[in-house]
């Protein structure tokens, strides 16, 4: 080896660096390519006692000697360092050793900057992949210490192959889509759509515009703000909503004329349909044959021409109920026609088109649907009881009635509950009110469901002639369709109204008729006492036969004088 590599060598092993950097100095000032002069360089800074050390310098003359012992075709001079320990095992030897060094320094501090420096420095590490792994787990972390999406953009810039991708896209995307929609308006809904539809926020976005422009559109919720909206924006997923607020405001009341107007104004608008069947079944609510004759008359546009012929033929039937071996079936009564073979365990007449009939034995429990004439099961069967259709609403329950569970309510044609199934007890309506009780209290209900009367009354019975009786701590009186109390509380027991008279009960016990002023119009007189019925009603006294006295039914007209 030429001198000053010989003399370098000499004073590295004595630990004389100072000089031995004086003949470093001239060896690579004569020949920079001396791969020998390179590996005694990182000898040199690879020495442990040596203040001037520094294992990146080390490493980098390492390089640099590998790169030009590869390079180099002098196998004299390659021999004459072999010799020396200057060789390829040696030399891979102490580049092991810097780069374990330098991953243990990188470890140690574990910052974003120790290991950027070495996978700059030592990407041939063996060590490479786990540093890259730490540096961008170290980078992850800050980016969450920040925690803002323009931390997370960095990091997903600056590694894009890092483990931590799909966790640092959710990041970004959430935050990015919060920072930018922060205002909460449509604009900022619809600028986030426009700027990013790619983030998996796009659809959130784009449902939040589309509402919130149509709740800004249409703030003041007058009928043209949805007209309007609806003609403007048809392809909104709103416009349909829109069009169903113009139905609602339309047919408010739910009145025959608000249907046939809304049939006629809006021909496009997607509750036609639902319009046609509405007016439909407030038109014909007892289904009957002048009824459905005179809706045909008036609307020969209605869509379901068959349906109404099949309806007039129906309501032109006298259909009656018949039972063979214990099942229930039904026939036309003027041509003795079968209409429906006996099959169900328990039925009930038709009313208005529908029968209530029980599919099941009711040996524990009877579970009741509704049926139309052809047998075509209209209502699904899950009720309990079933009454018959009144003015297009059915009295049902749901439960067990027989130990006082059920609950009461009123469905209509389509089985929908108009008045909630929440009642404790119920009547069928009479004079458009039903008496219904919750818990110990009554009061009354109207078609829709909502309470006319207040439930406040420990008894009472149905309207009838515009007035009904109720009891209030023990005493009956009378109130009218209001709720007003007409007739105070004052009698001991009090029924229903009958040819304008209704039986009471006086402080004596004694049954007499009071009038519609609540003055007696027939005296207290009698044991027991039925309301009227065309003019005369039924009565008990006291007679005396030989020594005993007998209650003895009779009739009395309406000046509570005794009839034959």
């Amino acid at each position: 080896m030429a001198g000053n590599g010989n003399n370098a060598l000499k004073y590295i092993l004595s630990g004389d660096y100072a000089k031995a950097r004086t003949f470093l100095e001239k060896g690579s000032k004569k020949d920079s390519t001396d791969y020998a002069i390179h590996f005694l360089w990182a000898e040199y800074y690879a020495a442990g006692d040596n203040k001037a050390r520094n294992i990146d310098s080390a490493y980098y003359h390492l390089k640099i000697s590998f790169a030009e012992l590869d390079s180099t075709t002098n196998n004299k001079v390659v021999r004459k360092n072999a010799f020396l320990g200057i060789r390829p095992y040696n030399m891979g030897k102490l580049k092991d050793e810097i780069t374990a060094e330098a991953y243990q320094i990188a470890d140690s501090t574990n910052t974003v900057p120790g290991w950027e420096h070495f996978i700059k420095l030592y990407p041939y590490s063996p060590k490479f992949d786990d540093a890259v792994a730490k540096r961008n787990n170290e980078a992850f972390k800050e980016a969450k210490e920040s925690f803002t999406y323009e931390s997370f953009k960095q990091f997903l810039e600056q590694y894009p192959n890092a483990d931590q991708i799909p966790e640092a896209v959710k990041f970004y995307e959430s935050l990015l889509y919060q920072e930018l929609t922060k205002a909460g308006t449509w604009q900022a809904y619809k600028d986030f759509t426009l700027k990013h539809p790619e983030s998996s926020f796009y659809k959130e976005a784009l449902d939040k515009y589309e509402r919130l422009f149509y709740e800004e559109t249409t703030a003041e919720g007058s009928l043209q703000d949805y007209l309007d909206f609806a003609a403007k924006y048809p392809s909104s997923p709103y416009a349909s909503a829109a069009e169903d607020q113009v139905f609602d405001i339309e047919t408010r009341n739910k009145s025959i004329l608000e249907y046939t107007n809304f049939v006629s104004r809006y021909p496009n608008n997607r509750n036609l349909g639902k319009a046609w069947d509405e007016l439909y079944d407030a038109y014909n609510l007892s289904r009957t044959t002048e009824e459905l004759e005179r809706f045909q008359q008036l609307f020969p546009k209605y869509p379901h021409q068959e349906q109404l012929e099949e309806d007039i033929r129906f309501s032109k039937m006298e259909i009656r109920l018949l039972e063979a071996d214990n099942l229930f079936g039904y026939a036309d009564s003027l041509t003795g026609q079968l209409l429906i073979e006996p099959k169900y365990p328990d039925a009930y007449a038709f009313s208005e088109n529908l029968a209530a009939v029980s599919l099941v034995d009711c040996e524990d429990s009877c579970q009741y649907g509704y049926i139309d004439p052809k047998g075509t099961l209209i209502i699904a069967p899950k009720y309990s009881e079933a009454g018959e259709f009144k003015q297009g609403l059915a009295l049902v329950s749901i439960g067990n009635c027989e130990s006082e569970t059920c609950k009461w309510g009123f469905i209509n044609r389509k089985g929908k509950a108009v008045i909630a199934i929440e009642y404790d007890d119920a009547l069928p309506f009479s004079q458009g009110l039903a008496l219904v009780r919750k818990g110990e209290k009554y009061g009354f209900v109207n078609s829709r469901g909502r309470a006319a009367i207040a439930i406040k009354y420990d008894d009472g019975y149905s309207f009838s002639e515009g007035l009904a009786a109720v009891r209030q701590d023990d005493l009956w009186g009378y109130v009218d369709l209001t709720g007003k109390m007409v007739i105070a509380p004052q009698f001991k027991q009090a029924r229903s109204f009958r040819d304008g008279l209704a039986p009471a009960i006086n402080d004596e016990g004694k049954w007499g008729y009071i009038g519609q002023a609540g003055h007696w119009l027939i005296e207290p007189q009698f044991d027991a006492a039925d309301p009227f019925d065309e003019g005369s009603a039924k009565v008990l006294v006291k007679q005396k036969k030989g020594n005993t006295w007998q209650s003895v039914e009779k009739e009395i007209d309406m000046s509570g004088k005794f009839v034959d």
